[in-house]
């Protein structure tokens, strides 16, 4: 049987995914990043509607905050109600509320 070497409907060459998949996981990285050292506050992240922000894992943004390690936002995820592996993207409107509700009382340190 012979083998096609049709490419599809487009005549544009497809950016490679790891290319694409390394410059979102490098955006993600920089906003964690602006994140700890408070050059973005949580609020303005969680009211964010864009791709980088819906794929971060809520567990890592939590962790990114000054104060708070593993343990402290592993409990805040039961506190808020929020699966342990859950993506901003697939937070419910209510959990999502819950979550903003709780970043703009979170105490800022003193640097």
């Amino acid at each position: 049987m012979p083998v096609s070497d049709h490419t599809g409907p487009s005549s544009e060459p497809a950016i490679p995914p790891t290319t694409s998949a390394l410059t979102m996981r490098q955006k993600r990285a920089a906003l964690l990043r602006a994140l700890k050292v408070g050059r973005v506050s949580l609020p303005s992240l969680l009211l964010r509607d864009d791709e980088i922000v819906g794929q971060l894992p809520v567990r890592r943004v939590l962790e990114a905050l000054p104060g708070i390690g593993k343990v402290s936002a592993g409990r805040l995820l039961g506190e808020l109600g929020l699966e342990e592996h859950c993506w901003i993207r697939h937070l419910q409107p209510t959990q999502h509320a819950r979550l903003l509700a709780w970043s703009r009382s979170y105490p800022r340190r003193p640097r």
